[in-house]
């Protein structure tokens, strides 16, 4: 069996996140970019095309009809209905997709240079995946607060049960081992470590195997809990130099220790370990993934509060330019979905909406615009409709 690694996609500001992965030795180049539904349910019928809401990325191109042999490119989100199943094809294997519970949910695919990335949001969704790819690839599946992933000839099955604030996940396998990692918050002496986003918590992942056969796994949000902030830091600089650690592992710890030297009023501190991991992301999922620009807006933070104000303005501007053309995107699909009186698609473009608000009033704040940042923030609070 390869040896396993971990991969942290998105750090979630308060509660557990889910996370699995299995990666190989060689490269994966030339993969293609692309997953395919081969099948479609609806209801106990099997269909040849469904209603529901596609949104491709970028701006235009959205529908509101799938069928199958359509391919979804990297970054296509569609939702649900909760009456439909979808079976799709990818490079890694295939993806049974469905509600567990007959609520809609929201999919969507991404190809990083690793491999591939399949999401489930929605309170019963359930997606399935039968992984046949053997080397040079990273498959995961996650409910966008963590991620999973599997070896060739693995079957596991990932829902998640998130409701609102709580997050939470199951997943059991059939085949293969998968590395499971819940990314829980972090206390000290009982109390959750606070970090620099509004309302945020300092997270550290948690990892363990899962073979088929084992019970199914259910994430916690149990804390972990430090005597001291020097001993969390001394332990997290320990997990950083150890040369078994994965790379995208190395990248949480660092936020995780940016987060306590901020804690520690040690901002010039901060800088090395946010940069670092800004850079990992950055150069692994691009400049409009959430982990690289939340990286990024705690790296500015650290750089105006070290006395690095050039530095760090310029990194806020530059993610508030990012952040302001994804919520643009956004609102485009939003208006697609009210066009097609798609109540589901709405709910969920609003959810994403409103953390794009929430980060946009964050990078306001780092900048020093107060007005700019309170209008965002309320926003946030009052939703997107």
């Amino acid at each position: 069996m390869p040896r396993t690694s971990l991969i942290t996609i998105y750090r979630c500001h308060m509660n557990a996140a889910i996370m699995l992965l299995l990666s190989f030795i060689a490269g994966s180049a030339g993969a293609q970019k692309f997953s395919t539904v081969i099948s479609l349910r609806s209801g106990s019928e099997s269909v040849s095309s469904v209603n529901m809401n596609i949104f491709p990325p970028g701006k235009g191109g959205n529908k509101a009809v799938v069928n199958i042999n359509d391919r979804l490119e990297t970054g296509t989100k569609m939702i649900v209905p909760g009456n439909v199943v979808v079976v799709l094809r990818s490079t890694g294997g295939t993806q049974v997709i469905k509600s567990i519970g007959g609520k809609p949910f929201e999919y969507t695919v991404e190809f990083t240079a690793q491999g591939e990335n399949h999401t489930v949001k929605g309170l019963g969704a359930q997606i399935e995946n039968t992984v046949k790819k053997t080397v040079g690839y990273n498959y995961r599946n996650s409910n966008e607060k963590g991620t999973t992933a599997a070896s060739k000839g693995t079957v596991f099955t990932f829902t998640d049960f998130s409701n609102k604030d709580d997050e939470k996940a199951s997943i059991s396998t059939t085949e293969g081992v998968i590395t499971i990692i819940d990314k829980v918050p972090c206390s000290l002496n009982g109390q959750l470590i606070k970090n620099s986003r509004k309302g945020g918590v300092a997270t550290k992942a948690v990892s363990r195997t899962q073979q088929a056969g084992d019970e199914t796994f259910t994430s916690s949000d149990e804390p972990i809990d430090y005597t001291s902030l020097d001993w969390a830091v001394d332990y997290i600089n320990k997990e950083i130099e150890d040369q078994d650690t994965d790379p995208e592992d190395i990248a949480d710890d660092l936020m995780c220790l940016g987060d306590l030297y901020m804690n520690m009023e040690k901002p010039a501190e901060a800088i090395q370990p946010y940069d670092r991991a800004a850079k990992y992301y950055l150069g692994e999922y691009g400049d409009d993934d959430l982990s690289t620009l939340e990286a990024r807006l705690s790296l500015a933070e650290a750089n105006i509060e070290a006395e690095n104000d050039e530095k760090g303005m310029t990194i806020a501007e530059e993610s508030i330019a990012i952040l302001e053309e994804i919520l643009d995107i956004d609102l485009d699909d939003l208006d697609f979905s009210k066009q097609d009186n798609d109540a589901e698609a709405i709910d969920f473009i609003c959810s994403e909406i409103t953390d794009i608000y929430d980060l946009l009033g964050w990078a306001y704040s780092i900048k020093g615009d107060d007005a700019t940042s309170e209008e965002y923030y309320s926003k946030a609070e009052a939703g997107c409709e």
